[in-house]
């Protein structure tokens, strides 16, 4: 399976909250780097995308990519999630090509988005169309649900992380239970040549 990363924030304290950001991702790839099969792309923002990791680059090892994650400095600016969704969609557009992997944004913020609601709803269609799952993560307590409701196919796609902001661990784990439900990813032995 191919999973971005985004992830950005502009609250009030906004350095914390970027850091358990930062933890949440790292804790994904730390929790499932044994099945190879999952590539991830990783892709801060705010008024515009930072430095990106795309599918497929070069990376040495797991540790060296959360190691990177962990140093990357929080973009500036409050979050434009329409870009970010466009910058996405270019990864996923340009990744070397595996034709049967899941794929799946998963979008982390923690303030207000600058965009209009309804706008937040066209810019994640294209996505949809190209059978991306989006999962929108509100994280702290100047997050937005209701406007990362707009992201999603349905409710069950969002979640509310004010509860499990202080354990970056969890809110992972919550993340992954939407990621790989219906999925038999545990079922199977860690096989290089399987695409999930």
């Amino acid at each position: 399976m191919d999973i971005c990363v985004a992830f950005g924030t502009s609250d009030s304290n906004a350095g914390e909250t970027y850091k358990k950001m930062q933890e949440a991702v790292t804790s994904i790839i730390e929790k499932y780097k044994k099945y190879d099969q999952i590539r991830y792309s990783i892709l801060p923002f705010g008024t515009n995308p930072g430095l990106v990791t795309a599918f497929g680059e070069e990376v040495v090892n797991l540790d060296k990519l959360i190691e990177n994650i962990m140093s990357i400095s929080r973009p500036r600016g409050q979050p434009d999630v329409i870009k970010a969704l466009e910058r996405a969609e270019k990864l996923f557009d340009t990744a070397p090509p595996r034709p049967r992997a899941k794929k799946f944004l998963v979008i982390f913020v923690g303030s207000k988005s600058r965009n209009e609601l309804e706008m937040l709803k066209k810019a994640a269609k294209p996505l949809e169309d190209k059978n991306i799952k989006v999962i929108a993560v509100a994280v702290g307590k100047e997050a937005d649900p209701g406007q990362l409701i707009k992201l999603v196919p349905n409710k069950g796609n969002l979640i509310e992380g004010e509860k499990s902001y202080e354990d970056p661990k969890k809110l992972g784990d919550e993340v992954m239970v939407i990621v790989l439900k219906g999925e038999h990813f545990f079922n199977r032995t860690c096989n290089p040549g399987k695409q999930n």
